[in-house]
C-alpha cells in the first residue's frame, strides 16, 4: 500500500468532522450557468447541482438523495417586470419536499421580498463587499425568521430594498444600481472604488448619471432617499408572520 493509499484510508477510518457532516446536496438554480465558475472555485464540501430554471427544480428534487437546499440569485440586471416574473414563477417552489429555497438577493422590490418570504422563501441579501451569503445559509442552519434577526443581515437586505426602489423607479442600470446601493455603506466615491472593481472614474460617471436620472445635484439626496425606504422596509418585514 503506498503512502497516499494509507493515508486516504486513515481518514476514511476517521469519525467524521464537523464539515463532512455538512456534506449534501445543494440545488444551484442557475438559467445562464454563470455561477459555475465561482462554486466550483470555492471548494465547497457539498455536493453542487445546477438547475436550469424554477420549471425543472421538480424533476431535480426527485433525483436520489435528499437535497439540503435550493439556491438562486436575484440579479442586478433584473428589471422589475422581469424580478415580478420570476417571483411568480418560484411561488409553487418553496414547499416542494419540504427543501428550503434560499436566494441571494442582489437586486429586489419591496413588494417581491414580501412575496417571497410569505411564500416561505429564506432572502439573504449580500452588501457588495461580500458575496456568497446565501451559499454559505444554504450549508447552514437558516430561516427567515433567524435571518431578520440578524440585525446586520437585516440591514443589508432592506438597504437592497432602498436602493432598488430607487433604481427601479428612475431606470438605473445594473452598474449604476451598485454604485447607489455602496453608497449606502460607504459614504465616498473614492473609497468605493477602492473596493470595487470599477474604476473610479467609471464609479464617478456612475454617481453622475444616478444624479441626472433622479434630477438632484448631491448625490447625496439619492443615498438618503434609499435610506428612508430602507427604514420604511424594516417596518413591513418586521410585521410579516413568520
Amino acid at each position: 500500500m503506498s503512502e497516499g493509499e494509507r493515508e486516504r484510508s486513515r481518514r476514511d477510518s476517521e469519525p467524521p468532522s464537523g464539515v463532512h457532516e455538512r456534506r449534501g446536496r445543494v440545488l444551484v438554480i442557475e438559467p445562464d450557468m454563470s455561477a459555475r465558475g465561482r462554486w466550483d472555485a470555492a471548494g465547497e464540501v457539498h455536493q453542487v447541482e445546477f438547475v436550469g430554471g424554477p420549471n425543472t427544480l421538480p424533476r431535480a428534487l426527485r433525483r436520489p438523495g435528499t437535497p439540503r437546499a435550493v439556491s438562486m440569485a436575484l440579479r442586478e440586471r433584473l428589471t422589475l417586470e422581469a424580478r415580478g416574473t420570476l417571483a411568480r414563477d418560484l411561488a409553487g417552489v418553496a414547499g416542494l419536499g419540504g427543501v428550503r429555497v434560499i436566494i441571494d438577493v442582489r437586486r429586489c422590490d419591496l413588494e417581491s421580498a414580501v412575496g417571497l418570504v410569505s411564500a416561505g422563501f429564506i432572502l439573504c441579501a449580500d452588501d457588495g463587499a461580500i458575496r456568497g451569503t446565501a451559499p454559505r445559509a444554504a450549508v447552514g442552519r437558516k430561516t427567515m425568521m433567524d435571518e431578520l434577526a440578524d440585525g446586520d443581515a437585516r440591514m443589508r437586505l432592506v438597504k437592497t430594498i432602498g436602493a432598488t426602489h430607487i433604481s427601479d423607479r428612475h431606470g438605473l442600470s445594473a452598474g449604476e444600481y451598485r454604485v447607489l446601493r455602496g453608497l449606502m455603506d460607504i459614504d465616498s466615491l473614492s473609497e468605493l472604488a477602492k473596493g470595487s472593481p470599477l474604476a473610479e472614474s467609471t464609479v464617478r460617471s456612475h454617481a453622475s448619471r444616478i444624479r441626472n436620472k433622479v434630477g438632484v445635484d448631491a448625490i447625496g439626496d439619492v443615498v438618503r432617499a434609499a435610506v428612508e425606504v430602507a427604514f420604511d422596509a424594516t417596518f413591513v418585514l418586521g410585521r410579516l408572520e413568520l
